[in-house]
C-alpha cells in the first residue's frame, strides 16, 4: 500500500526532521507549504525561517534526498494572510505565487478555490490551465490536487462529483480533496469521520486513477489511521501536531527554568491571537501557546532564548524524536 504523507513545514526543525526520517526510513514524504509558511519573494516571503519560495526550494535541493517532494498547499485567492480587497488582484497574486512555485521546482500544486464562492469551479479550471501553461514554459512536470471546499464543511456529494466530472478529462490530477470530517480544535482531533461517503468516493476515484486526500489528520490515533486505510484513504496532510509538540518542548524548558526571554515570548504569543485559528476561548493560555507559538519563531525574544539557552540543551533531539513518532503512525 502506497502511503502519501504530506507534511506542512511548520518550522525549520520540522523540515529537518522530514529529511532525517525520509532518508533513514526510505519513505517518501511531501513537504506541502501554505502561502503563509512559504511564499515568493515578491509577495513578502513566509514565516517559516523567513524562507521565500526560492530559498526554501534551494534548501530542500541541498538535502539531495530523493524521498522528498515539495508542494503548494491551498494555492488560491484569500488563502494568505496578506490579503487584498480586490478579487482580481488576489487572482494575480495567486498566479504570481504559483508561477514561482513551478519555476522553483515544486512537484505538486493544490489548487484551492474555496474562497471564490460562485466562481470556484470556473476559477479552479482557470488556475489549472494557467499552471499547465507555466509548467510547459519552464519544462516542469506538475501533478495536481483540486479542492473547492473549506475543511470542516458538511460533505456535499453532488458538488464533489461535479468537481470530478469537470477535471476527469484533464491530465496529472493526483488528488481531489473532499470534506472527510477530520477536524482539529483545541489541539485535539474533534472531527467525525464520514466513513460511508469516503468509502464510496475512494473506490469511485480509484477506478479513475485519482486519490482522495484527507486533510487535518493531526492528533489521530493509530486505530483511526488504520481505519482510513481500510476504506481506501492512503493520502494524508498533517502539520499542526508537529508544531504543537515542538512548542510543548519549548514550553517545558522555558517554564521549568523561568527564563525571562521565554516569559516575554510567551506573553507575545498569547497577545497576538494567532491561537484563535486553532483554539476557542475555553483553552488555557498554555494550550493557546502550544497551538500557535511556531508563528513567532522569528521574534527577537525567542531568538535570544534559543541562542542563549535552548541551543545548549537537547531541544533539537527532543523535537526530532517527537516528530519521528508522528511520522511513524502513518507508515
Amino acid at each position: 500500500m502506497k502511503i502519501n504523507l504530506c507534511v506542512g513545514p511548520m518550522s525549520i526543525n520540522t523540515i529537518n526532521s522530514i529529511n532525517y526520517f525520509s532518508k533513514n526510513r526510505r519513505k517518501d514524504i511531501t513537504i506541502i507549504c501554505s502561502r503563509n509558511q512559504i511564499e515568493s519573494s515578491n509577495l513578502g516571503g513566509g514565516y517559516v525561517n523567513n524562507f521565500t519560495t526560492e530559498k526554501f526550494s534551494q534548501y530542500i535541493k541541498n538535502f539531495n534526498n530523493k524521498f522528498i517532494k515539495i508542494a503548494r498547499d491551498h494555492g488560491g485567492p484569500y488563502t494568505s494572510d496578506k490579503k487584498t480587497n480586490n478579487f482580481r488582484e488576489e487572482i494575480n497574486n495567486t498566479k504570481n505565487s504559483l508561477e514561482e512555485d513551478i519555476k522553483s521546482g515544486f512537484n505538486e500544486i493544490h489548487i484551492d478555490t474555496s474562497n471564490a464562492k460562485d466562481k470556484k469551479f470556473e476559477l479552479a479550471i482557470d488556475l489549472y490551465k494557467f499552471c499547465n501553461e507555466i509548467s510547459n514554459k519552464y519544462n516542469k512536470k506538475i501533478s495536481y490536487e483540486i479542492g473547492i471546499n473549506f475543511h470542516g464543511d458538511y460533505f456535499n456529494k453532488n458538488e464533489f462529483l461535479k468537481l470530478f466530472n469537470l477535471f476527469k478529462k484533464y491530465k496529472n490530477i493526483k488528488y481531489l480533496t473532499g470534506t472527510t470530517g477530520s477536524k482539529i480544535k483545541n489541539s485535539k482531533q474533534v472531527g467525525k469521520f464520514n466513513s460511508k461517503d469516503m468509502k464510496f468516493l475512494s473506490n469511485y476515484l480509484y477506478k479513475n486513477n485519482i486519490l482522495i486526500k484527507d486533510h487535518n489528520c493531526d492528533f489521530l490515533e493509530l486505530t483511526d489511521i488504520k481505519f482510513r486505510k481500510k476504506i481506501g484513504i492512503t493520502s494524508f496532510n498533517i502539520g499542526p501536531e508537529l508544531a504543537y509538540n515542538e512548542n510543548k518542548i519549548i514550553y517545558k524548558y522555558g517554564n521549568t527554568h523561568k527564563n525571562i526571554n521565554f516569559i516575554k515570548f510567551f506573553k507575545k504569543v498569547i497577545n497576538n491571537n494567532k491561537w484563535k485559528k486553532w483554539c476557542d476561548n475555553r483553552c488555557s493560555d498554555v494550550n493557546k501557546f502550544l497551538s500557535s507559538a511556531h508563528y513567532f519563531y522569528n521574534d527577537s525574544d525567542y531568538k535570544i532564548y534559543q541562542k542563549k539557552y535552548l541551543n545548549k540543551t537537547s531541544f533539537k533531539d527532543d523535537v526530532l524524536k517527537e516528530h519521528i513518532k508522528i511520522y511513524e503512525k502513518f507508515f
